[in-house]
């Protein structure tokens, strides 16, 4: 997974994302993620946390996605 802070992106980055972003309210203890699923999705905690079996994965203000799609590629497709 590629977690990083809305802070850390340019302003460039952060329109990107914004152009193309949906809202979607969780409940508590919904499953977003499948194992071994592609992922195809960031997500931008508003409120609260998110998490997995084992531990804390992403905190309000943080931004999870697929590490495994190379940045190179996300520019590529306009994504950053």
């Amino acid at each position: 997974m590629l977690l990083v802070y809305i802070i850390q992106l340019t302003k460039i980055q952060i329109e990107k994302i914004f152009i193309k972003i949906q809202t979607i309210n969780y409940e508590a203890n919904q499953k977003i993620y499948i194992a071994d699923q592609k992922c195809d999705k960031l997500v931008i905690v508003l409120k609260r946390k998110l998490c997995n079996k084992e531990k804390e994965i992403a905190t309000k203000g943080q931004i999870v996605g697929d590490q495994l799609l190379p940045i190179k590629k996300w520019r590529q497709n306009n994504y950053l």
